[in-house]
């Protein structure tokens, strides 16, 4: 009976304090691109644009992607802006995270980009993931975390961590090459 009043007592705690919850439906049009159709040379920049989640919902900005087919290189480059009101606000973060492609076969090709050490007061922290889609990886998409320090007088000890989530997309004018077949 105790177990059943703490339930009852949690989920009732829930509903009067959660927020609501809402879904984000976005249609996909083209499939993923697997390791062994991804392009094999050539380098592409894919421009596009991110927009952050949760509190900082309506917030965007613009990204850019830079791939090397030949070495499986990836970086991206986007800056997430003041967040924030008074003394909590953050000030801009420049982000140019990198990262390998990883190929999986049969499976999507996909990637994770890093930068900076999470939590830090000195280095931000992003981390970016993604996957190619279209005719020779013509697009690509994904999520990112990212969170750094909010100057509350300063970023000494202690210090408050503003963390962000995002998705972004971006496409290529230019493609790559030939399948990696």
């Amino acid at each position: 009976m105790r177990k059943i009043l703490l339930a009852t007592a949690m989920a009732g705690s829930l509903l009067v304090l959660g927020s609501p919850v809402k879904a984000e439906d976005f249609s996909v049009n083209t499939p993923f691109v697997t390791g062994n159709h991804l392009p094999h040379k050539g380098v592409a920049v894919y421009d596009g644009t991110y927009a952050l989640s949760g509190g900082y919902a309506g917030v965007t900005g613009a990204v850019q992607i830079t791939v090397d087919f030949a070495a499986l290189d990836i970086s991206a480059d986007l800056t997430i802006p003041s967040l924030g009101t008074g003394g909590a606000t953050s000030p801009p973060e420049h982000y140019t995270p990198s990262g390998v492609i990883s190929l999986n076969g049969k499976k999507a090709a996909s990637y994770t980009l890093t930068e900076g050490v999470s939590f830090s007061s000195d280095m931000p922290f992003i981390s970016m993931s993604g996957t190619f889609s279209g005719s020779n990886a013509r697009n690509t998409t994904g999520s990112f975390q990212a969170n750094f320090c909010v100057p509350e007088p300063d970023c000494s000890s202690p210090y408050v961590v503003r963390s962000v989530t995002g998705t972004f997309s971006a496409t290529s004018h230019k493609s790559g090459g030939e399948d990696r077949d």
